[in-house]
């Protein structure tokens, strides 16, 4: 008896002394995360954070989708039925963008999350106007500090790029500041934010229907926290549902992400012999928003996985229409140690990838 009570001691001690160091360890990676975001947000001089986001000024009007474009901002007029002047109405937006980016907003005065259908125009129908990509069901979701009014001119970009409807999901800004607190406790903390429950449904849905063979999930910014956090949960509902093959549908491409971990699902990947769910990142190596978190896969303290092959541009700009789609449209992003063209490149004008454009196609490329 004496020996058994001794051997059950020693056993919850043990577990005891792995539960401390696995709180230890949470902890250290806890105060290693926020001192890599101050490190790179608090700088000396102050403003080049700001300069890393809006990029050099030959980036500022790349194309007529640029969010510093303002006939943009008039164009794109959410609210109908104004009969302003098209000045007055871009001035009018504008306002009400730099209100929505700079006030901080707090329970109960936040936004809640929406989607906005962007639908083109008819060419992606055919002679029967029956939507010629009607088996597939693309989401974006945006980053931080990102009005609806911007939102519409990044749908509008994307539509030109791919030719694909495309359901906008609105991560409603509550302020620079509060987004960005926001954008900490989603990545350090692992805390699903209304934002990725609501994406996660939209998502779920869609792979859940017979309708759809193919689910594109695209995110900027904060916005690739959302979808991180959403196939992570995705993932663990699944496993627990005996769902996980709704997951070979799903594709996720990120821009500039905040994110520093995402992680495929290993038994369907070795199943597949590619990434199941699917995912590409993009990163300008000079945004301080990426260098914070997709980029520190390269950080060889960083002890969080990143699944997916990342492609970079040597250039400063965290801006989603002005220095991120416009390289995709050039097909400037590239993977520096291994010579494989983008699988997303493959859906630009309206064409359609085939199986054998996945790149991930050992487990080696889990890393």
């Amino acid at each position: 008896m004496h020996l058994f009570f001794l051997k059950m001691m020693g056993q919850k001690g043990a577990i005891w002394m792995a539960n401390r160091n696995k709180r230890q360890n949470k902890i250290s990676s806890i105060f290693e995360d926020l001192k890599l975001v101050a490190q790179h947000l608090v700088k000396v001089p102050p403003w080049s954070p700001l300069f890393s986001i809006i990029g050099p000024r030959s980036s500022w009007h790349p194309n007529k989708h640029s969010e510093f474009n303002l006939a943009q901002w008039g164009e794109f007029k959410l609210a109908q039925g104004t009969h302003s002047p098209e000045w007055a109405r871009t001035i009018e937006n504008i306002t009400q963008a730099l209100a929505l980016m700079f006030i901080p907003r707090v329970f109960p005065f936040r936004g809640a999350p929406s989607s906005y259908p962007f639908d083109g125009d008819p060419s992606v129908l055919s002679d029967e106007g029956e939507n010629v990509f009607g088996n597939e069901k693309w989401f974006f979701v945006n980053g931080i500090a990102t009005d609806p009014t911007m939102l519409q001119m990044n749908g509008a970009y994307l539509y030109e790029l791919f030719g694909r409807p495309i359901e906008l999901i609105n991560n409603p800004t509550d302020g620079v500041f509060v987004d960005l607190i926001e954008s900490v406790f989603g990545r350090t903390f692992d805390f699903t934010s209304t934002p990725a429950l609501y994406t996660k449904v939209r998502v779920e849905n869609a792979l859940a229907s017979d309708a759809y063979d193919r689910v594109v999930l695209l995110a900027h910014s904060q916005g690739a926290i959302v979808a991180s956090n959403v196939v992570r949960d995705l993932v663990q509902a699944y496993q627990q549902h005996g769902r996980k093959s709704d997951l070979e549908k799903l594709e996720v491409y990120t821009f500039g992400s905040a994110a520093d971990e995402i992680d495929a699902d290993t038994e369907l990947s070795r199943k597949c012999n590619r990434l199941v769910p699917y995912i590409e990142h993009y990163a300008n190596t000079g945004d301080v928003i990426a260098q914070i978190g997709v980029l520190q896969k390269n950080n060889p303290a960083n002890q969080k996985e990143m699944d997916g092959r990342i492609y970079t541009v040597d250039q400063s700009g965290h801006l989603f229409n002005a220095h991120y789609l416009s390289n995709i449209a050039q097909k400037r992003y590239v993977n520096k140690t291994i010579e494989t063209a983008s699988r997303l490149y493959d859906y630009l004008g309206g064409n359609i990838p085939n199986s054998k454009s996945y790149n991930a196609t050992s487990l080696g490329d889990l890393d």
